[in-house]
């Protein structure tokens, strides 16, 4: 049985070619109890770990499990906190492109800086379209602006079990942005909100697994951020 892996954990362009011994062919090959087909190979498999039945002519069956379809060496990525800034470093030659979004946006520079409290991980693809992830780092620098008055906020009840209560007592003169991030800083709840108005919102996360999440207020300029625990 010959497996070759895939360029990258992203592609889906590994393959397992079954060699049998025994039985009495034709054969015929299953790849994780689906359909049976004639050929023994089986191309355009992503990472992962894969089972194999195989059937002779007598209808008696083999199993090949389990066969690992694994990804080409990743680079070494190192991420740098100072302070509330980022600085991404790969090991390795090449053009990258950075994202701490989950990949919703991609940036050609390797700093980012000015960032809330949260738990980034940096996603790194090359010019191939291969992706790459950082392990998680944590960002818990809070700036003399994250510590505007009139950004405090209540979030009640916290934990809660994905239903709570946003408030925000006073008044921001611009229009604002709440934005609620999963621990990896990947944004999964977003709203504007007008100028000069006060919060008291019910707001229904129920489809989110328990866990900690950040819920940020502000602007481009000023911002707060306080943890939500989601614990039924």
């Amino acid at each position: 049985t010959t497996v070759s892996p895939a360029t990258c954990i992203n592609f889906s362009d590994g393959s397992i070619v079954i060699e049998v011994e025994g039985g009495n062919p034709p054969y015929e090959y299953s790849i994780d109890g689906g359909s049976f087909q004639l050929s023994n190979v089986f191309p355009d498999l992503s990472p992962g770990t894969y089972s194999i039945t195989v059937r002779d002519a007598f209808g008696l069956t083999g199993h090949y499990t389990p066969i690992i379809v694994s990804a080409a060496p990743s680079p070494e990525i190192t991420v740098d906190v100072d302070g509330n800034n980022l600085t991404v470093q790969v090991d390795g030659p090449g053009i990258y492109q950075y994202s701490i979004d989950g990949g919703l946006t991609y940036q050609t520079s390797n700093v980012f800086t000015d960032l809330p409290i949260a738990i980034y991980m940096v996603l790194v693809l090359d010019e191939a379209g291969c992706l790459y992830t950082s392990d998680p780092v944590t960002i818990d620098f809070v700036n003399t602006s994250e510590t505007n008055h009139e950004l405090d906020f209540t979030i009640s009840p916290n934990p809660n079990s994905g239903s709570f209560i946003l408030q925000l007592k006073s008044p921001f003169v611009d229009q604002f942005k709440i934005d609620i991030m999963d621990s990896m800083g990947k944004i999964i709840y977003n709203r504007n909100w007008p100028a000069n108005r006060t919060i008291e919102q019910t707001i229904i996360l129920d489809f989110l697994p328990n866990g900690f999440y950040f819920l940020r207020i502000g602007n481009g300029e000023i911002a707060s951020v306080k943890k939500l625990i989601i614990a039924r």
